[in-house]
């Protein structure tokens, strides 16, 4: 007789989903106490209750976690991987906006919506956990436009970042101009992600047609950003020396602009795909890079600069000198406060001592504080032709 009656319960509850949302509590309630008894229709009464009234604070939780940006203030919010935060930007029609999301520490992808949901643009350029998101768009209708900030990684660390609308003013034939060249850069950002040699190959044309596109409009910071996605590309090809060719074009149209972070980033760049070809231009170029972001100030950049000289004077058997560098790179971690740079490094220097036994290593009490399993394994050993003499000296 029950499980009869049991099967009927949600029949005739599904057939009142009509009924105002106060009424719900009451039906089911009823059909417990038919169902149970009094007793326990009583205390699943008070659950729901409770449930409804949480349901209803996540949603006021929820909007308000919807803030407004402006021109000016500038906001700094830490994010978690999987999250995200919507924001409103009011944009009358014919208005043209531009939103700059700075990342430090955690890469996100920003989207921006129109009044009526749909996705206008979305940006993630390949700058990892650190630098810039732009955001451009010439409004075709008056409302609040909505602009998503996230993390798709769930895996990803905490990291924060930094939004701000740099501009919202009436639209001029140079904007109309220079966000159609935009889109088309957008594009080979998007074919580059896909990570196909396909897209790869299609991603390199796009980057080409922006590069020629944006040089027709005088826009030579843009052209940077081409030439370091037109690298990037053929880097993904694994094709190292013509990866080169951009990225050195890219330093030339830094030095232009007097960039320096823009001069040690494809200083970086072209460091990293010599390594292969001719290490004596890797450490070259990585001491050049290292230099620059010493000299903005970028301690994070620093450290990894100072770990990629370390890591070719140790390929080359120059343990002391290594280690000199691990050391320095220890320090400079320490002082950050990145306790897995810290322990990266000290396996390092561990590894520096590889003509030694593990009792004489002076590294080993440190390397106890570490927990077992190896974090970092050397890898093997290849001299260059490039390779400099051991008095090269790094300051």
């Amino acid at each position: 007789m029950y499980s009869a009656i049991a099967q009927r319960v949600p029949i005739v509850i599904a057939k009142r989903r009509k009924l105002p949302f106060g009424c719900h509590p009451v039906i089911s309630t009823f059909c417990l106490m038919f169902l149970f008894g009094p007793s326990y229709a009583a205390n699943s009464l008070g659950f729901l209750q409770r449930a409804q009234t949480v349901a209803v604070v996540q949603a006021v939780q929820q909007a308000a976690e919807v803030r407004s940006l402006e021109v000016g203030p500038l906001i700094l919010r830490e994010l978690k991987g999987g999250q995200s935060h919507t924001y409103e930007i009011s944009i009358a029609a014919g208005q043209y906006a531009n939103v700059v999301v700075d990342q430090k520490g955690i890469d996100v992808v920003v989207k921006l919506l129109a009044p009526a949901g749909k996705l206008i643009t979305e940006v993630d350029s390949p700058t990892r956990t650190l630098g810039p998101e732009p955001v451009y768009v010439i409004a075709e209708t008056t409302g609040i436009y909505r602009l998503e900030i996230g993390s798709p990684n769930k895996n990803a660390l905490p990291g924060k970042y930094e939004a701000k609308l740099i501009e919202l003013r009436s639209v001029t034939e140079r904007d109309k101009a220079w966000l159609a060249v935009r889109r088309v850069f957008e594009e080979a950002v998007a074919l580059s992600i896909q990570g196909t040699p396909e897209s790869s190959a299609a991603a390199i044309k796009k980057f080409e047609e922006a590069f020629s596109l944006y040089g027709a409009i005088g826009d030579r910071g843009e052209q940077f950003a081409a030439m370091i996605g037109i690298g990037n590309a053929f880097r993904f090809r694994r094709e190292w020396m013509r990866a080169f060719e951009p990225f050195e074009r890219a330093f030339q149209i830094a030095k232009e602009l007097g960039d320096n972070r823009r001069q040690a980033e494809s200083l970086e760049d072209m460091a990293d795909v010599q390594i292969t070809n001719d290490q004596g231009k890797a450490l070259q170029f990585g001491d050049e890079a290292l230099k620059k972001y010493q000299a903005i100030g970028d301690r994070s950049k620093e450290a990894f600069m100072l770990s990629f000289i370390a890591d070719i004077y140790y390929l080359w058997g120059e343990e002391e000198k290594a280690r000199d560098l691990y050391s320095q790179l220890l320090l400079l971690y320490q002082s950050l406060g990145d306790k897995t740079g810290e322990a990266l490094t000290l396996r390092r220097i561990s590894s520096s001592y590889d003509v030694q036994s593990e009792a004489q290593s002076p590294w080993n009490t440190h390397l106890r504080l570490w927990p077992s399993g190896s974090l970092w394994k050397p890898r093997s050993r290849k001299r260059s032709s490039g390779q400099p003499s051991a008095t090269t000296t790094l300051n």
